[in-house]
């Protein structure tokens, strides 16, 4: 019995830490669901959106996309130097746009409050309100990385902890 109340406690801490966030669900995942009612869609977490649909799911981590463990569903941002070489990555939910940039850390919308991610895709909860961007040029290699989307947003932002400016490109919200 022990046992057994051990191994709940450890799987309940596992998602003690976890916030729910959108992530990007495939047609084909979205179509290998025993319903067609979008009634039972949502019930099961689905949820249609202008761009396709998205599931809510609670995750510790978005890992990113320089990782193995990177998850597909979610969105990426890449931070590029002036030459267009991306030398930082981290991902973001769906729907999220930066808020703020300091050291290796991001800050994204995430409903009416922000959201942390550090360069190993830990994220937590953050009160770091929107610190408004300049407008940068994208150049055509960060371009690339998202094959042609309308949506790409690239700003220069500057840094909280350091003073410098850094360049940041990742896809805004979809209309």
């Amino acid at each position: 019995m022990k046992r057994i109340v051990f191994i709940v406690l450890i799987f309940a801490a596992s998602y003690a830490n976890a916030i729910e966030v959108a992530l990007w669900s495939s047609d084909a995942e979205v179509a290998k669901v025993p319903t067609d009612s979008m009634e039972e869609l949502v019930k099961m977490g689905y949820e249609p959106h202008p761009c396709g649909w998205v599931r809510y799911t609670q995750v510790d981590a978005l890992p990113p996309p320089d990782t193995s463990e990177f998850l597909k569903s979610s969105e990426r941002v890449y931070e590029y130097d002036s030459a267009g070489k991306i030398i930082n990555q981290w991902a973001m939910p769906v729907d999220a746009y930066l808020f703020a940039i300091s050291g290796s850390d991001i800050f994204v919308r995430l409903g009416t409050g922000a959201l942390k991610i550090n360069r190993a895709g830990k994220i937590s909860e953050s009160e770091q309100k929107y610190i408004e961007p300049s407008e940068s040029t994208c150049p055509s290699s960060v371009k690339a990385l998202f094959g042609g989307s309308d949506y790409i947003w690239c700003e220069k932002r500057t840094d909280l902890a350091s003073g410098t400016e850094r360049f940041l490109a990742y896809e805004g919200v979809c209309t």
